[in-house]
């Protein structure tokens, strides 16, 4: 799950668009596997928060070799093109 705040004092609309991913390093910054695009229509109130499902497929977890250390990464870009990037505390393996 991935909660995105509205800090601001007006409803947020938007269609964002999601990338789930890979990266072999904390950071997020090398990338690997095959990054998966989808687009969400959200609306987030004043002062409330949504929480987005983040969902991984097979060919996803089929392109990463086993063995290898992983984080999981989530981008999302807004309509006005604000990004917001998060990378997972803690790599997995499969």
């Amino acid at each position: 799950m991935l909660t995105l705040t509205n800090a601001g004092n007006i409803a947020d609309s938007s269609k964002f668009s999601q990338t789930v991913g890979f990266s072999t390093d904390p950071a997020g910054l090398d990338s690997a596997g095959l990054p998966i695009p989808t687009t969400k229509s959200i609306r987030i109130n004043p002062g409330k928060s949504v929480k987005l499902r983040i969902s991984i497929t097979k060919a996803q977890l089929a392109a990463l070799t086993p063995g290898e250390s992983y984080y999981l990464t989530v981008t999302e870009t807004d309509a006005q093109d604000r990004v917001v990037s998060v990378v997972s505390p803690t790599p997995f393996s499969i």
